[in-house]
Formats: structure tokens, C-alpha cells, sequence
């Protein structure tokens, strides 16, 4: 009992590392790669994955390269895991600081290859370490570049220019090194689809989400129909709640889109950020998140500081409330059912809203995941457009990069 409280007081005491390094050996690997499938099923309910273009990574096996995946939900790190037993190589991956925050589960992340990045600042520790796995050790990292997940499968958000940057530091300590060799970009796109009819799960689910509610649909009218009318009870609980009005004529969109912007908007006031509302609104929830990051993880090790962000963590809680808010609903639209009134696309409409008024969303299944690994891309081809200008260059590879996960997922533009 002494040890195991001894434990949580080192825990406690080390909530204000800034940086967790990887930990990753062979047997720490193979042993998580053991478990998988089952993880998988357990933690996910996706029976099964199906690989397209493994032919894309076999062919640079042993070369150093970035993977850049869509991130569609909080459990794409494992369908990745699986891609590289099924590869046959351990991958690193990049992840942010707060998911190493919890006992055990942060120690095995960093078994397993993961590494932290304060989201936000310049890491420093982040960008050595990056540098030195690609350069120095040619590994294969994992980074997800939209930096948020949203639960949908037909939505990219705009990919985040540092990854790109990542490589083209790395090829800069490589030229230095006397080492001329590929730095390739993997476009890797992620999609879920039930392997059976879910309509009835999907009437069960509408049904709960009234009778919670307290709406009686009337008679015969469609599951889309009553879903809506769940969607606007719940925007306008919202609204309410946060003392938004509509304005008179407004749609079902841009009351949501309202909402939205409120919960952005009002969080970047109380943190002193300013917010942009002429950019996309996935930018403008990743510089608030980062805002709030910085606040709770400063880069300081000393007892006061330690004390002090365990103070911000509790007086910024309801901020992160609101962003978890605009990150649950950042893709959804009234039409979105609409367009494409697939099995999919309503449970992901209905976990959204399972999230906001139950605390949780009910796990359905079975699913496949399809990973469809792209064409790989040598960095080196954009190295004389860097080196004239390195700001253009990477958001011309961020752009190339996002346009070719997009076609592997086929998903819509959300720019």
C-alpha cells in the first residue's frame, strides 16, 4: 500500500514535466502488438482492419519517413498500431502532452513508441527529439496534422503546417551530417464502416435521445425528421444556457454555427487570445486549446509552478468544457445527415450528441476500419523551393499533403 502510494505521490509530483521522450524497445512493442486485436474490439468495437497500399510503406522499409493520417476520432493511434504489425515495423508517434497525463496509460504510450509535444509553444525537447528520430535513427513518425478529432468521417480539417516543417529541419541536419538520402511523407486516410445494418441501433438511439429529452415525435415521422428535432432541442438548450439568440429567420446551421463561434470566441476572451473569425473554425479551436495548454503546462519544473498548474487545471476546467463543446460539434451541420443519410453518418451525429447529454457515447459495432496508405512523397523534391522560401514551401507541402488524404477518404473540404 506504501509503494503504490508512493507511486501516485511521484505522479502527482510530476504533472509538471513538459516533456515524456519514447520508451520503446522490441519487446515492449511485440508484447502491446499481442493484445491489439483485442484492444481493438474492447476499446473501439472494430472487428476488423483492412490495409489498402501496404505496398506504399514495405517499399521504404527501414527508411525514415512522416505518416500523416486523418484523425477522425481519439482511437486512431491504435488502428496505427496495427498497421505497423501488420508493416512489421515499430512506428514513433507524436501525441500531445496531456495524453501522458494519466498513471500507467501515459507510461504505456511511451512503450509503445509515443513521444509528447506541448501544443502550442515552441517545444524545444519536441523538435530535438523529432529531429533526432528522423535524422540521426531513420524512424517512421506518426503525426496526425489536423491536431483535432471530430468524430466524422466525411470531414478533413485543415492540416497543421509544422509537420511539414519537421522534415524539411531534419533534411537540414541530414545535409549537415553528410547524408543524402529520401525523407518521404506517407498520405495514410482512415475511415469506419459497420459491418451490418444499423438502422435498427439507429432508431433505438433516437428513441432514447427523446424519451431523455422528453419529445414525442409524432406519428410516422422519419428517423431524419426526429433526429433534427433532437438536434434543435439540444441547440436550443444551448443557447439558453449561454444566452444566444437567434436571430429571426435563421436556419438550423447557423444557429449551430452560432453556437459554435460563442464557445470560441468567449474562451479566446477569457484566456487573452486573439480570436480571428475570418479563419477556419478548426484553426481557431487549435489556438485556443494551445492558449489553455500553455497556461496549465509552463515550462517550469519548480515546486510553485507545480502547485500554480495544478490550480489552472482546476479554474480552466469549464474553458476546456466549452472547447471539448466546439471541438464535439466542430464538423457537424444540420445537412450533414442530410447529404448522406448512411448508417455512419447518423451514429456519428447521435454519438455527438449521446457525449453532450449522457457524458459518454454508447460504443456500436461491429466496424471495420480501411487504412489506405498513399503514394509516398520524398521531401527532398520542394529542397531548392525551401531553401529560396522555407514559409511558402511548407505550406505548399501542407497543402499537397491534406489534398492527398483527402482523395484517400474521399471526404469534403471544411476550409
Amino acid at each position: 500500500m506504501m509503494l503504490r502510494a508512493g507511486r501516485v505521490k511521484r505522479w502527482r509530483e510530476g504533472r509538471g514535466r513538459t516533456s515524456y521522450p519514447p520508451l520503446d524497445t522490441h519487446f515492449s512493442v511485440s508484447i502491446a502488438w499481442r493484445f491489439l486485436r483485442r484492444i481493438l474490439w474492447r476499446a473501439a468495437r472494430v472487428k476488423e482492419v483492412q490495409i489498402e497500399g501496404l505496398d506504399h510503406l514495405t517499399g521504404i522499409k527501414g527508411q525514415r519517413a512522416v505518416i500523416t493520417p486523418n484523425h477522425p476520432t481519439n482511437l486512431d493511434p491504435l488502428v496505427m498500431f496495427h498497421l505497423s504489425r501488420v508493416y512489421g515495423e515499430p512506428l514513433n508517434y507524436l501525441a500531445s502532452r496531456e495524453s501522458f497525463s494519466v498513471p500507467v496509460v501515459g507510461w504505456i504510450l511511451q512503450k509503445c513508441g509515443a513521444y509528447s509535444i506541448m501544443r502550442g509553444t515552441v517545444d524545444r525537447q519536441a523538435i530535438k527529439t523529432t529531429r533526432s528520430l528522423l535524422a540521426e535513427k531513420s524512424r517512421k513518425i506518426v503525426m496526425f496534422p489536423e491536431g483535432l478529432t471530430y468524430g466524422q468521417n466525411d470531414v478533413l480539417m485543415p492540416f497543421h503546417e509544422g509537420v511539414a516543417q519537421f522534415g524539411f529541419w531534419a533534411l537540414e541536419d541530414m545535409a549537415k551530417a553528410g547524408v543524402d538520402a529520401p525523407m518521404w511523407y506517407v498520405p495514410v486516410g482512415i475511415r469506419y464502416a459497420y459491418m451490418r445494418d444499423m438502422s435498427a441501433d439507429v432508431t433505438s438511439a433516437v428513441s432514447r435521445l427523446e424519451e431523455y429529452i422528453g419529445i414525442v415525435p409524432p406519428k410516422g415521422e422519419s428517423v431524419y425528421e426526429r433526429l433534427r428535432a433532437v438536434g434543435t432541442s439540444v441547440v436550443e438548450g444551448f443557447e439558453k444556457a449561454y444566452g444566444v439568440r437567434p436571430e429571426k429567420g435563421d436556419t438550423l446551421d447557423a444557429r449551430i454555427a452560432r453556437m459554435k463561434d460563442a464557445w470560441v470566441s468567449r474562451t479566446a476572451t477569457a484566456v487573452g487570445v486573439e480570436d480571428k473569425p475570418e479563419i477556419p473554425l478548426g484553426d481557431r479551436v487549435r489556438a485556443v486549446i494551445n492558449a489553455l495548454d500553455r497556461m496549465n503546462f509552463a515550462q517550469d519544473a519548480s515546486e510553485f509552478t507545480k502547485q500554480t498548474m495544478r490550480r489552472r487545471h482546476q479554474e480552466t476546467a469549464p474553458l476546456y468544457k466549452d472547447m471539448e463543446r466546439a471541438g464535439r460539434f466542430l464538423a457537424t451541420g444540420a445537412r450533414y445527415v442530410a447529404d448522406d443519410p448512411s448508417d455512419e453518418r447518423y451514429l456519428e451525429v447521435i454519438s455527438r450528441i449521446e457525449e453532450e447529454l449522457f457524458g459518454f457515447s454508447q460504443m456500436r459495432g461491429p466496424r471495420r476500419a480501411v487504412v489506405t496508405v498513399g503514394e509516398p512523397i520524398d521531401l527532398r523534391q520542394y529542397l531548392d523551393e525551401y531553401r529560396g522560401s522555407s514559409r511558402s514551401t511548407v505550406t505548399i507541402v501542407t497543402r499537397v499533403l491534406e489534398e492527398r488524404v483527402r482523395e484517400l477518404v474521399g471526404t469534403a473540404s471544411q476550409r
